[in-house]
């Protein structure tokens, strides 16, 4: 079972390498960029994971990851729905002209912004505090 203090270990990583970013130019912005996108995914997968269960995480992934994908490759074959554009080669490689590393970092968004959702929109906490678990 991985341990409370992991996460927020990763955590502290992902921040500093957001932090470094800017500092950074060319290829190592590159390099950095696919980094914390797959920090990012593992720590929202595995958020997932760890608070809600195999299914949730199983169906983020399908849907935050495969709905991603699919729809950065519509929108790169056809320019909907964000208009026309493509990826240059510098994150990696590419599948219907996508690089892979795009789909992650839907799903590293995707999972925050759900979480936040469902705690603006939770009812008040009644007096046994019936509010969800923030997780870990």
């Amino acid at each position: 079972m991985i341990r409370r203090p992991l996460p927020w270990a990763l955590l502290a990583v992902l921040v500093l390498a957001q932090i470094y970013y800017p500092l950074t130019t060319g290829a190592t912005r590159a390099g950095l960029t696919v980094a914390t996108v797959a920090l990012g995914y593992l720590l929202s997968v595995g958020h997932a994971l760890l608070s809600r269960g195999a299914r949730t995480a199983g169906a983020l992934v399908a849907v935050a990851t495969g709905g991603g994908f699919a729809i950065e490759a519509l929108g790169v074959a056809t320019g909907f729905p964000f208009g026309s554009y493509d990826y240059s080669g510098q994150l990696g490689p590419k599948l219907a002209g996508v690089p892979l590393i795009i789909p992650l970092a839907w799903t590293w968004m995707a999972w925050p912004a759900w979480l936040t959702a469902v705690r603006l929109t939770a009812p008040a906490p009644g007096p046994a505090g019936d509010r969800p678990a923030p997780g870990w």
